[in-house]
């Protein structure tokens, strides 16, 4: 008889470390913004209450090497996340403002590189995501 184990799949564990990594992003962007929980949309200027808004990301987040990249994640209103795609153009441009020229190009070559995780790796990175949502 083989034992059961209670291993989570690799995409659960996606799954997983995205949704603690989307909250740290929204509540860093808030406590950037505001000092408490209203943050303002990287690509327009909206302002709202944290838990009302989006993790939006520059770079799609099919591309792994830069999914989780600090640089390429921050709080977006869900008219531009979602409604408007993204507004992808407007977003790498606060990117670049932000972080420095050349960094959107960056995240667009690291992007293109392949990146594969284990599951202690997803592990490893909600644990500190946890904390790092702790440590705010």
């Amino acid at each position: 008889m083989i034992a059961k184990t209670n291993k989570k799949s690799v995409s659960k564990l996606d799954e997983d470390l995205w949704k603690v990594f989307s909250e740290y992003i929204r509540r860093r962007d808030a406590i950037k913004f505001s000092g408490g929980d209203r943050a303002k949309c990287i690509t327009c200027s909206h302002v709202n209450h944290w838990k009302m808004m989006d993790c939006g990301h520059g770079i799609s987040r099919r591309h792994l090497a830069t999914k989780f990249d600090e640089k390429n994640n921050h709080i977006q209103c869900k008219g531009c996340n979602g409604l408007k795609s993204g507004k992808q153009f407007e977003y790498m441009l606060q990117v670049d403002r932000m972080y420095g020229k050349g960094t959107a190009e960056l995240l667009l070559h690291k992007s293109r590189s392949l990146c594969k995780w284990m599951g202690f790796e997803y592990e490893e990175k909600i644990e500190l995501y946890k904390q790092k949502i702790k440590d705010l």
